[in-house]
């Protein structure tokens, strides 16, 4: 799609990493007290990675988890074999025995009906992320100017990063230059997007996309840290790092690593 400046640019799909998902409820009453309620679980069937099914669950401020279930689209056990409560229950306790107990009869039942669902694409809009008509000035931020799958969070936290700094720029710009305002905005937020959906595309691969080279930066960084940086992951941890920064530093690694 395209309009002006504002153009949105879609990469191609992993095809060896392809999911789909479905959510299941864990109800805050059947939850073992023993479980801590601050932390995210996460569990993945025992066969090979690429044929795996994923459970990540996240706890909510209610006391109850909601969990997501990750697996290739051709996989039946969570859809077709899976068609009843009592089918889905036995699915799931197969799978993943230890979250069955906190799973209620009627939440069986509904994820039995739910549909899988497909998660978005990568995308990054740019290099402009506004739009100007006469007299309107039309601002995109959020999902609308980085598409990624729900990885480490890097969505959401992006997008409250573009209000800031949308807010940052409104603050700074005299009384009525909203136009200036979304052009600086633009200029930061644009090349911040791109990065962040190629980053988080590259988290999306197969082993000698994202595994290797997390090895490589343990090994490297450990052996010379005033050299070579941490992983890519690590570094997203730190605020004083933005994701244009972050791809810089990789790319600058590789280099070094391959020299």
């Amino acid at each position: 799609a395209e309009h002006g400046s504002f153009s949105v640019v879609k990469l191609e799909p992993n095809l060896e990493r392809e999911l789909v998902y479905k959510t299941l409820g864990l109800d805050k009453d059947r939850i073992p007290t023993s479980w801590r309620r601050d932390l995210n679980y996460s569990a993945r069937s025992t066969e090979d990675i690429s044929k795996a099914i994923t459970f990540e669950a996240l706890p909510t401020n209610e006391g109850n988890i909601v969990a997501v279930l990750l697996f290739p689209p051709t996989d039946s056990r969570l859809t077709g074999q899976a068609e009843s409560a009592e089918s889905a229950k036995k699915q799931l306790a197969s799978l993943f025995p230890a979250f069955v107990q906190c799973v209620t009869e009627q939440e069986f039942h509904k994820f039995a009906q739910r549909p899988m669902s497909k998660l978005p694409s990568f995308a990054y809009a740019g290099p402009d992320l506004h739009v100007n008509t006469p007299g309107t000035t039309f601002v995109a931020l959020g999902d609308s100017i980085h598409c990624v799958k729900p990885y480490f969070g890097l969505g959401v936290n992006s997008a409250f990063e573009d209000v800031i700094c949308l807010n940052q720029a409104l603050d700074e710009a005299d009384l009525g230059e909203w136009t200036a305002a979304a052009e600086k905005y633009s200029n930061i937020r644009g090349k911040e997007a791109e990065a962040l959906v190629t980053l988080s595309r590259s988290f999306d691969g197969n082993f000698f996309e994202f595994v290797l080279p997390l090895i490589l930066d343990g090994i490297f960084s450990n052996a010379l840290p005033a050299i070579f940086g941490v992983n890519a992951i690590r570094m997203l941890q730190s605020e004083e790092n933005t994701f244009t920064q972050v791809v810089a530093r990789k790319r600058q690694d590789r280099i070094l690593q391959a020299i």
